[in-house]
């Protein structure tokens, strides 16, 4: 059983989501430079054919002992 502390918004919204993350691992929000942060795709950016090719995009890699 949780305990509510605050409301972050609705949720499946992805920035919620993104700091119910952060909060619960404890990493602050703010641990990325504005450089590192310009270097992310916009955040619409999806996978396309003409992008993922070359690319392993599927499931990931299952490792076996």
């Amino acid at each position: 059983m949780g305990v509510t502390r605050r409301t972050l918004g609705e949720i499946g919204d992805r920035e919620v989501e993104t700091q119910v993350l952060l909060l619960e691992h404890e990493i602050p929000p703010n641990v990325f430079s504005k450089e590192v942060l310009d270097c992310l795709p916009p955040s619409d950016w999806r996978i396309t054919e003409e992008n993922a090719r070359g690319r392993e995009v599927g499931a990931p890699p299952v490792f076996e002992w």
